[in-house]
């Protein structure tokens, strides 16, 4: 059963309308003015392409202790046939709808709720959150970000992602790296196409052998 303070909050983030092709700046403000009030010192990243932003905050002072990361955007809705409204939280049994419930506002949700206590129990090593923006489409704001991280929050001793895991702990995930490969071939008339080397036929060859690998 949720908490009824983190679903509160969870329903106060749902409706926010972050799909990434929307600005996430309201919901930026909100989580700002929160953990401020909260008592945590709070850097503000401003996107250079998009009207967006990220936050680092923390709780305490020095090197070490958690860093809990999140993203804001959540995936669109358009052409989707939703029973509720997506961005207003609606209980159905043990279950709560809405768009980002799970990945991944559900996780920040319990962070501010946990940020919130932090006023009467401070904790014993320092606590930072990093919040980005664009995840959902290439991660493309955490690279805006990672330069700051360390030298604003400190080196961390352990950092936890909230992406839904089904609860179970995971320690990795695979990673993705891009890259551009060019096979060129030799002009030649069609009719003697087998005496000429075809770009296309070494093209091939290598998706055969990315697949084998």
């Amino acid at each position: 059963m949720m908490p009824p303070r983190v679903e509160e909050l969870l329903a106060r983030l749902v409706a926010f309308p972050t799909v990434s092709a929307r600005s996430n700046l309201a919901l930026i403000d909100w989580v700002q003015e929160f953990l401020k009030d909260a008592g945590f010192s709070v850097i503000r990243i401003a996107a250079g392409d998009a009207p967006k932003a990220g936050l680092l905050a923390k709780f305490g002072a020095g090197d070490g202790g958690t860093l809990l990361s999140a993203h804001s955007d959540v995936v669109p809705t358009e052409g989707q046939q939703w029973s509720v409204d997506p961005f207003a939280l609606t209980p159905r049994g043990d279950r709560l709808h809405g768009r980002g419930t799970t990945d991944m506002k559900g996780f920040v949700a319990c962070v501010l709720a946990l940020a919130e206590s932090f006023r009467d129990t401070p904790p014993a090593r320092p606590v930072s959150i990093a919040l980005s923006w664009d995840e959902e489409v290439g991660c493309r704001g955490i690279p805006q970000m990672i330069d700051h991280v360390i030298p604003v929050l400190g080196k961390p001793d352990l950092c936890v992602v909230g992406e839904p895991t089904l609860m179970r702990l995971a320690v990795g995930h695979k990673g993705k790296a891009s890259y551009r490969a060019s096979c060129h071939g030799e002009p030649g008339h069609s009719a003697m196409a087998p005496r000429f080397t075809n770009a296309l036929h070494l093209a091939a060859d290598l998706i055969t052998a990315l697949r084998r690998e």
